[in-house]
């Protein structure tokens, strides 16, 4: 884009023009972890139906390997953990085509499809996947966020959308938010021990908690 300035009197008196240009394009953003590794959530052993050590001895509950589950603990206590290790993961997202603001942090807030449940979910997709199984935990970056909606696998089109997501800076053009992940997210492995129902609320369209 150019733009010209006629100036019929200049400082000295004289007719000038001036002018100035800029480039218009778009930028292509980008997305990013904090992490490259990032350790395995687990829960606590009351978390979890009966263990026993070794029945069934082909589970596993982290950090012990199903192998030394079924080889080397003698009884539930060998298990016992005293905290929980959600784990919480940064999305940063770069985008200067949003940085529209001259002054003041702008937000991430635009839904790409409107959605099957009366909202719509944004740009940015969260997926966890074991092998070739995955699910999709939810969308960020929508317009309205609705965290009722459900984590889902397979065709169903329901989803939770987690809303807008504002800038670091008035013009740093990154856009950052947090999510936890428990270790009840993901597809389910035989490999893993029966969670209790009780203190958790099913995402799977079950209604059952």
């Amino acid at each position: 884009m150019d733009v010209n300035y006629y100036d019929f009197r200049d400082s000295s008196g004289n007719t000038n023009e001036v002018g100035d240009s800029a480039g218009i394009r778009a930028s292509t953003g980008s997305i990013s972890l904090d992490r490259t590794v990032y350790p395995v959530p687990w829960g606590l052993l009351s978390n979890f139906d009966a263990i026993s050590g070794k029945s069934p001895s082909t589970q596993s509950v982290f950090p012990v390997h199903s192998t030394g589950v079924a080889t080397n603990l003698t009884s539930d206590a060998d298990l016992i953990s005293t905290t929980a290790g959600d784990l919480t993961v940064t999305i940063a997202i770069s985008d200067d085509d949003i940085n529209t603001s001259a002054a003041g942090e702008d937000k991430m807030n635009t839904d790409l499809v409107a959605g099957a449940v009366n909202v719509g979910y944004g740009p940015v997709k969260i997926t966890v996947s074991r092998g070739s199984d995955e699910v999709i935990l939810g969308y960020a970056g929508g317009d309205t966020a609705s965290t009722t909606q459900r984590i889902y696998s397979g065709t169903t089109t329901e989803h939770r959308e987690f809303g807008p997501i504002t800038e670091t800076a008035g013009d740093s053009g990154v856009f950052e938010f947090d999510y936890t992940i428990k270790y009840t997210d993901g597809p389910s492995s035989s490999l893993c021990p029966v969670t209790k129902t009780a203190g958790f609320t099913e995402l799977n369209g079950s209604g059952s908690g």
